[in-house]
């Protein structure tokens, strides 16, 4: 008569709560890590576009002057008429800003050259440029600026 209620071939619902309990926390733990990883890259990537944002609005602003930008595998310079400006990066404290090397995070390539100018209209000019961001870990990120429109993504 109570035959059913004595059969153990299952598990106990603690049982089950646990092992999923356990799941979920090395889950947590594996997913959170491979976040952290990327996030000096992305911030990076982040920075980087700002800087291109912030001297492509000083070209707009000033059409008295050449605005540009150089770029080199750990650094970026603010170019006033093609020679290091006298004016500060944002939150660099100089016209030039290393990346630091704790972040391990590198400007791997740069295309078709390493100084972008914008023009009164907010425009690079006729080509359009790619900077390739990397950490060795993760998946490269790449920065674009449109040729004629200026846009950066």
């Amino acid at each position: 008569m109570f035959k059913g209620l004595t059969n153990k071939k299952g598990f106990t619902l603690v049982e089950l709560m646990v092992v999923i309990i356990l799941i979920g926390l090395i889950s947590g733990i594996l997913f959170s890590r491979s976040h952290q990883s990327n996030a000096s890259l992305a911030g990076e990537t982040a920075l980087l576009k700002s800087y291109l944002r912030f001297v492509q609005a000083l070209a707009m602003a000033d059409n008295t002057r050449s605005w540009g930008i150089k770029i080199e595998s750990n650094k970026y310079i603010l170019l006033e008429n093609a020679a290091v400006s006298g004016n500060l990066l944002p939150d660099a404290g100089s016209a030039e800003r290393t990346i630091p090397s704790d972040r391990k995070v590198t400007i791997s390539s740069i295309s078709p050259n390493d100084t972008i100018t914008f023009d009164a209209w907010g425009s690079p000019g006729s080509q359009s440029y790619t900077i390739t961001l990397s950490d060795g870990a993760n998946p490269a990120q790449t920065v674009t600026v449109t040729q004629n429109t200026g846009f950066i993504q």
